[in-house]
């Protein structure tokens, strides 16, 4: 069976996934992620639709996200990790294939989450 565009077992680690603001803490990963994000593939999505799913206006992607040094996506994440601090990599992952169906973006969350499994 095959969900998202990826082998449904593998989507299925997601389930002990770690809070969003965990990705802060490994920097190659963020910015890889960040990088992939941040550029924009034909008849796909990229930062802005994820932005917009949270309730961020025109406005604040123009003048806050894309003008931060860290670029829009790491803007995005660092936004998120401190206002919906319940909000997992999981979930952000459904949220980032929902709104601008990137499998790129999505396997790199995947490989996160498998490698930094939730402690319990």
């Amino acid at each position: 069976m095959r969900k998202y565009g990826i082998n449904y077992l593998k989507y299925l680690s997601f389930l002990d996934s770690k809070p969003l603001s965990s990705l802060l803490e490994h920097e190659c990963i963020l910015q890889r992620i960040c990088e992939v994000l941040d550029t924009p593939v034909p008849g796909r999505g990229h930062f802005k639709a994820v932005a917009q799913h949270y309730g961020f206006d025109h406005y604040q992607i123009e003048s806050v996200l894309k003008k931060f040094d860290g670029g829009p996506s790491r803007a995005l994440i660092e936004s998120l990790a401190t206002s919906h601090t319940e909000l997992t990599v999981q979930e952000f992952a459904d949220v980032v294939k929902k709104t601008t169906n990137r499998n790129d973006v999505l396997k790199l969350l995947i490989a996160y989450t498998k490698r930094h499994k939730r402690e319990i």
